[in-house]
């Protein structure tokens, strides 16, 4: 597959553990074609959590990587385990995101996982995302958990999408910045058109201001348009809302169910159309051999600078580093400087990593 950055996005999914990270992976690769079943961590079938101790204890203890292709785009997403107990390998996962994206229970609100993974992606100034999971579950509240986050987050925390409900059960959702609403009709997260309700005009309208106000913000020219009433072209929308979120000044808001794959695909959809390139990513400090700090760009053409976040073992393979080019361009086969052991390391063989299987790259 052969991708230009642009057409990339790196997203770390994190938050407190039993929220549902894995499954709303399982649910994109599902969407996006990559498996044909859902698998369940509780059953040890979920394609990121691989690990033998993982399978039994039906729950993520280590960072995995999966990916899939996307409306032309490849989304890389990082499952992060949500246990206090492997804190560390969630900030290593975050470190090769360009997104966080915190996935919440709609029954708990705002837990201590979720504020940590905040924390953390401020701290290494990686913008953030929701996604407001388990809404298929008895006593599941959008508005409360969404209130939760504008309380400790601000305004900057917006909606994109809004669940549409029928007594306790979650049919369909609100496109926001669209103004149209869906209902789910295929197990694909496919939806249909349907009437938007009364009742939601109101709400609608208010976030799509608030968010038009925070895209305007960032861009001198679009802030004139917005004074002056005029709508934003949907190039304009779409670059104006990478900016907002890549600066911190939009904290996007998805809802859904990952266990029922609810609202994922339609999450994809604006993660490719909304969510910062690598390119749009604040540069990253370096320290050259001779001590000399640098900032990196993502630039194909820069000098090779990648980190590794996580190096584990397969029985069959070998050992297996997974990491993140941050500028320059690797080769198939070659020879590379590993600065913290000060020495050479011989590469062989590059791959994009689903879980445990492996696809030699382009």
């Amino acid at each position: 597959m052969k991708l230009t950055t642009e057409k990339i996005r790196n997203i770390t999914v994190m938050g407190h553990g039993g929220v549902g990270k894995t499954a709303f992976v399982e649910a994109a690769l599902y969407n996006a074609g990559v498996i044909d079943r859902m698998g369940r961590s509780n059953e040890g079938n979920t394609v990121t959590d691989f690990d033998p101790e993982e399978m039994r204890r039906g729950l993520s203890i280590s960072t995995s990587v999966a990916w899939c292709e996307w409306k032309d785009h490849k989304v890389n997403l990082i499952d992060t385990p949500g246990d206090f107990d492997f804190l560390g390998e969630q900030i290593l996962g975050m470190y090769a995101g360009d997104t966080a994206l915190i996935v919440m229970s709609a029954k708990d609100g705002l837990s201590v996982g979720a504020e940590k993974a905040v924390r953390n992606a401020a701290g290494a100034n990686i913008p953030v995302a929701f996604f407001i999971n388990r809404m298929d579950e008895p006593n599941a509240n959008f508005e409360k958990t969404l209130n939760d986050l504008r309380e400790a987050y601000g305004q900057r925390v917006l909606p994109l999408s809004l669940p549409l409900m029928e007594k306790d059960r979650m049919t369909g959702l609100v496109d926001v910045m669209g103004g149209k609403a869906f209902v789910f009709s295929g197990k694909k997260g496919e939806m249909k058109a349907t009437e938007l309700p009364g009742d939601l005009a109101d709400q609608l309208e208010d976030y799509r201001d608030q968010i038009n106000e925070q895209i305007a913000e960032n861009d001198e020219d679009l802030m004139e348009k917005y004074f002056e009433g005029e709508a934003f072209t949907p190039d304009e929308e779409a670059d104006g809302m990478r900016k907002a979120i890549s600066a911190g000044s939009i904290m996007p808001v998805f809802v859904g169910s990952a266990q029922e794959n609810l609202g994922v695909a339609f999450a994809l959809d604006l993660f490719t159309r909304f969510f910062p390139t690598p390119l749009d990513g604040h540069p990253v400090t370096a320290v050259r051999n001779d001590g000399e700090e640098i900032l990196l760009h993502s630039e194909g053409d820069g000098p090779l600078a990648a980190f590794v976040f996580k190096t584990f073992v397969d029985s069959f393979v070998g050992r297996i580093s997974l990491f993140r080019v941050f500028s320059g361009s690797f080769k198939d086969e070659g020879t590379v400087y590993n600065a913290n052991q000060e020495k050479d390391e011989r590469l062989i063989g590059l791959n994009f990593q689903n879980g445990k299987k492996q696809q030699p790259t382009d």
